[in-house]
């Protein structure tokens, strides 16, 4: 009698555990949907967002680039991480977070600035592409 009562307990509190469960993924869901419609859905380049730089200002965008192997070094000097064209001749200052990887190529999702004249990337990901 004991066993049944604990096993129908425990069958109780695992269909509940469930049940909450499945709930949380819902609303991670409906947040994902919500924060997609603020991102710039087109895949965009380091040349699309420097011909226009004010277009995208203060959006999130996800920009396909090269990440360099090492740091650059930017006209006052300043060491810098950032994400060139596609053909290394342009690139684009990166700051928040600090990509784990470098000499790939890669997608860079964060808010666009302007910082002094200059185009700023505020990341929150970097994305290896194999």
């Amino acid at each position: 009698m004991k066993k049944k009562m604990i096993l129908g307990i425990s069958l109780a509190l695992l269909l509940s555990a469930c049940s909450t469960n499945n709930n949380k993924v819902e609303n991670k869901e409906e947040i994902k949907q919500d924060n997609t419609s603020e991102v710039e859905t087109k895949e965009l380049t380091v040349e699309d967002i420097l011909s226009n730089p004010s277009q995208y200002e203060g959006k999130e965008v996800k920009i396909h680039g090269s990440l360099p192997q090492a740091l650059l070094m930017n006209d006052e000097g300043k060491e810098i991480t950032a994400i060139y064209n596609l053909s290394k001749d342009q690139y684009i200052e990166t700051t928040g977070v600090t990509p784990e990887f470098g000499g790939c190529d890669a997608y860079v999702t964060g808010i666009v600035n302007i910082v002094d004249g200059n185009v700023v990337i505020d990341v929150s990901n970097y994305e290896q592409i194999k």
